[in-house]
């Protein structure tokens, strides 16, 4: 877990092969969370991304939706909405 940007991606890259969904915060210090799955997608193109919001979905950037975020979690989520997101992207089932 990480406290900004910057940190979410140094521990990414510490733990690259380690790592197979991130969840991100859209707006975040150091480093926004729409910077950091850019960041993330020129590294690879395999990890499942997640961002969460306080915005509706219908109000994600389209940036977002052409970089290849897997889900999209409105705050606030239950931890169950969390798990069960999770499990779609794992598995595909979007």
């Amino acid at each position: 877990m990480a406290d900004d940007g910057s940190t979410a991606l140094a521990l990414f890259v510490e733990r690259l092969t380690e790592i197979d969904v991130v969840v991100t915060d859209l707006v975040m210090p150091a480093l926004s969370g729409s910077l950091l799955v850019q960041v993330l997608r020129k590294m690879t193109s395999k990890v499942k991304i997640i961002i969460c919001s306080g915005q509706p979905v219908d109000d994600m950037p389209v940036q977002l939706r052409t970089i290849g975020i897997q889900g999209y979690l409105t705050k606030p989520y239950t931890e169950e909405s969390l798990l069960c997101m999770i499990d779609r992207v794992l598995h595909e089932l979007f």
